[in-house]
């Protein structure tokens, strides 16, 4: 039996598409080709930085050289659930704009690191987080208010 060279090509690229990726895999490896399962360190130094504008949370940036983003949590309390922390956004740099707030607060904040490979770091100490009353707009984590135009604007971790 004759086969046809196209389809023996054919039958060489799934073969190397399913069996070995050809060089594409989903598998996020380290230098030495074993899976990455090492958490990045946990951010250090979490504070406020306070501007006219708005609320910023910073933090010192992860020593881990493939930190991808880092998770901002807020402690926000329900008693339907264990964990009081509440992931409120994301960011690929070592700061987190959390907008307005229409009335001083005090709060809790925590942020951990996520590599290329999804490990996630142990969450950083707790940031006791004295938010200013800035402006006369909407308020809280994620939120500005009180522009010209009236609208209000969520605005994420960037």
């Amino acid at each position: 039996m004759k086969v046809a060279t196209s389809t023996l090509a054919a039958l060489a690229v799934l073969a190397c598409v399913g069996l070995y990726g050809c060089g594409n895999s989903s598998d996020v490896t380290n230098a030495a080709g074993t899976l990455d399962s090492t958490p990045p360190p946990a951010p250090e130094g979490v504070s406020i930085n306070t501007v006219p504008e708005f609320n910023e949370l910073t933090w010192s940036a992860s020593a881990a050289a493939d930190v991808a983003s880092y998770q901002v949590y807020q402690y926000l309390p329900d008693p339907s659930r264990d964990n009081a922390y509440v992931m409120v956004g994301e960011s690929t740099t070592p700061s987190f704009n959390l907008g307005r707030t229409g009335e001083a607060t005090d709060t809790y904040y925590r942020v951990r690191a996520v590599d290329t490979a999804g490990n996630r770091s142990a969450f950083s100490a707790e940031a006791n987080v004295h938010l200013p009353a800035l402006g006369t707009g909407g308020g809280g984590p994620g939120m500005t208010g009180g522009n010209d135009d009236g609208e209000s604007r969520y605005r994420t971790g960037e």
